[in-house]
């Protein structure tokens, strides 16, 4: 317990410590507004909206449940056409593979994507303690509305890297030095760590999509590419991508198809101009197996990762994410609110799933159609039921049945001082006043009232 309190403590201060800054809180507005005009107007690009997230969920739901088989149909395709593919059962294990492979390729340069996978394993921290050096090239990062740093702090950082001081901290020029500087490394002989946006069985395809065309750049020109996806990530027909991509496109970028959508079905051909000599897929489970065990926090798996629901929540869109257990980092987030306590334990992470306000905000933008407020309900119960829940304990919650079951208990002077010494008062916390308790019940107004009556004959 004392491991929940301490994560939830941080969570706290975290949230605080955004509204506070109000360079930070500005930031965060400004995304709330953002998506909430994408959110408003996806439903113009549809003739029939609701009827497209049903057919989505049902596109996703189908791609788990039939998971084993689309994982099978995939590697045999995938690998007929030239490509490796690698399963990776934690992040370490993910880390691990892609290490192997870097050594048995000495390039000169290394480029990076990044995406939530990337970050969840934590190929940077790893990469920097291995004094492995790397480009970042994909700059969409730096302009993606969900993003745990502000505009001041990216032009600073990428200022200093670039010893770009001269520009005077103009951040268009600083940026435009940025891609040429990156552009020229992937022209070179480079190796490329990319995230799939998803994968397809029936043709062995990998799918990226993008608004800036970085990762286009290095489909075409780094000599070899190591792909990770999680297994989610899988979908079971070519035919399904078209609906799925709208829907993540139109909630994220308010077009209706990303600009740049690439399918890759393995390395370069004979032939072929261009793309990679050696292609691998690390396919990455790290607790999602686990997530499935339970029936109903796995349509959490789902997700098409849009962002609207961690945009528009009115508790995490303000919460910056920090590092935590291995290979959980940056995931503080509606999500992780049913994900995080199933993979790494109740015990730690159990606050999450109190965190959220039952609004229903993340529900209502899903479109895939998530109940994610009942499967936070879901968690709860389980926390509770694991003694890991935030309130009151089992023993506080069976006393106060057993006093609210008996009119005499309620109304004793003597429990009513139990109660205000009791832990339920420190839980109403500083914001909030403990009420008074009244000195007469409404048992004993209503007899009094009635005996009243009575005596006055009526």
């Amino acid at each position: 317990m004392s491991d929940l309190k301490d994560h939830y403590k941080r969570f706290y201060e975290r949230g605080v410590n955004a509204v506070k800054n109000k360079a930070d809180y500005s930031v965060y507005e400004s995304i709330g507004e953002y998506y909430e005009k994408l959110v408003g107007n996806a439903p113009s690009y549809y003739t029939r909206f609701d009827m497209a997230k049903k057919r989505a969920a049902f596109y996703k739901y189908k791609g788990i449940k039939n998971l084993h088989d689309n994982l099978i149909e995939f590697e045999g395709k995938f690998t007929a056409g030239g490509g490796k593919v690698i399963y990776a059962e934690d992040a370490a294990g993910a880390l691990n593979e892609i290490a192997l492979i870097l050594s048995q390729h000495t390039r000169k340069q290394l480029l990076l994507s990044s995406e939530q996978i990337l970050d969840e394993i934590g190929i940077e921290p790893y990469l920097s303690s291995k004094g492995q050096d790397y480009t970042m090239l994909s700059l969409h990062r730096l302009f993606a509305p969900v993003h745990p740093d502000t505009f001041e702090n990216i032009n600073k950082n990428l200022t200093k890297r670039l010893q770009a001081e001269k520009f005077g901290g103009n951040t268009v020029n600083v940026l435009d030095l940025y891609k040429k500087s990156s552009l020229n490394k992937a022209y070179g002989d480079s190796v490329s760590i990319m995230a799939a946006d998803s994968l397809i069985a029936d043709i062995g395809g990998v799918v990226f999509s993008d608004q800036t065309g970085e990762l286009a750049i290095q489909n075409s020109f780094s000599k070899i590419q190591i792909v990770v996806a999680g297994i989610d990530r899988l979908i079971s027909s070519i035919t399904e991508l078209e609906l799925l991509n709208t829907l993540k496109s139109t909630h994220r970028y308010g077009d209706y198809l990303p600009w740049n959508q690439t399918i890759v079905t393995g390395p370069k051909q004979e032939g072929e101009m261009d793309g990679p000599e050696e292609m691998y897929v690390i396919w990455v489970d790290n607790g999602r197996s686990k997530i499935m065990g339970y029936k109903d926090q796995r349509a959490i798996l789902h997700c098409i990762r849009c962002g609207a629901c961690e945009a528009l929540c009115p508790v995490f869109k303000f919460v910056k994410s920090e590092s935590g257990e291995a290979g959980k980092e940056n995931r503080d987030n509606p999500l992780s609110c049913v994900s995080l306590p199933i993979e790494c334990g109740f015990d730690k992470y159990a606050y999450l799933s109190f965190a959220c306000t039952l609004c229903g905000k993340c529900q209502e933008v899903c479109p895939v159609r998530i109940p994610l407020p009942e499967l936070i309900l879901c968690n709860r119960r389980e926390a509770v039921s694991g003694n890991n829940g935030f309130g009151l304990s089992k023993s506080q919650v069976k006393t106060l049945k057993k006093m609210f079951l008996k009119r005499k208990a309620m109304e004793s002077p003597y429990n009513k001082f139990i109660l205000k010494a009791s832990g339920i008062k420190k839980e109403f916390g500083t914001q909030r006043v403990f009420p008074d308790f009244s000195q007469k019940s409404f048992h004993v107004l209503w007899s009094e009232a009635a005996g009243i009556y009575t005596a006055q004959g009526k």
